[in-house]
């Protein structure tokens, strides 16, 4: 990687190296150095945002949010030379339709899944989705293999971490499922159920005062997605109304009509 000098005398990150840690997935320090770029000039401004937009899809995606993954995805467009959009795109719609499906069978829900267990970027979600359906079957040897998979695929999917402790909880290894409950939680320390369950292993274990703490924790996560959630729907439905009611009242349709056709004609005279 090489760099150049900015005009303050300090040693500028190479103007490409952001593009690399794209293409390596590692969005997070793609982001850092656009920001490094952004410092010493030179950078175009379309391009944090959207690199930022792609943290988020991944954030999303993780979370099992895909329409919120969905809507940050369709605003990369600046980045689109350097990322497989619509690959991403396709999978990603993949993964919400297998979800939106809730297949029965194993077979049904993997070929559902096919394009995202196909793409190193959604692997590992795909391959959890897999996992959660043989466990719901009651496979639990083909669901720790299929969660084993996914972590292998991204070391840092947190809810497949958090299944596999869940198989040991329920197959009597309180002690493991909790290394790997604390595990998730060092990745995503905001997820609930990984906090939730994690009490339930160390209320086995008798630790009394940190189960306690672990399902408090659990249940201030659960309260605070539910403002952002009713926030985020009244957001929405506060802007459709807006709309609607534009459309529908024709006085303002008319202005607007007005003040465009006033705009020309002082355009066209001038």
């Amino acid at each position: 990687m090489t760099e150049k000098s900015s005009s303050l005398g300090v040693a500028a990150p190479s103007e490409t190296a952001w593009q690399d840690s794209l293409r390596e997935r590692n969005y997070v320090q793609a982001e850092a150095r656009l920001r490094a770029l952004e410092l010493v000039g030179g950078v175009d401004l379309d391009l944090l945002p959207a690199v930022q937009n792609l943290i988020d899809w991944h954030k999303y995606l993780y979370a099992k949010k895909y329409k919120l993954a969905l809507t940050a995805l369709r605003k990369t467009e600046a980045i689109a030379a350097f990322v497989n959009r619509p690959a991403l795109l396709e999978a990603t719609e993949a993964l919400q339709a297998a979800d939106e499906a809730r297949e029965h069978e194993v077979d049904a829900l993997r070929a559902r899944l096919g394009s995202a267990l196909e793409l190193p970027e959604t692997r590992a979600e795909a391959l959890n989705a897999l996992g959660v359906l043989h466990a719901l079957r009651e496979e639990f040897d083909d669901a720790r293999a299929t969660f084993n998979a996914a972590v292998e695929a991204d070391a840092r999917h947190y809810r497949a971490l958090t299944n596999l402790g869940n198989l040991l909880l329920e197959g009597g290894n309180p002690q493991g499922a909790e290394v790997l409950y604390r595990k998730a939680l060092e990745i995503e320390p905001g997820y609930p159920t990984a906090h939730n369950n994690l009490a339930a292993a160390l209320r086995k274990q008798k630790k009394v005062h940190e189960s306690v703490r672990a399902i408090r924790a659990s249940q201030r996560l659960i309260n605070k997605e539910m403002r952002e959630e009713s926030r985020r729907e009244l957001s929405e439905r506060i802007g459709n109304a807006r709309v609607a009611g534009w459309l529908s009242n024709p006085y303002l349709r008319w202005g607007a009509l007005g003040a465009v056709l006033w705009l020309v004609y002082r355009l066209m005279s001038g």
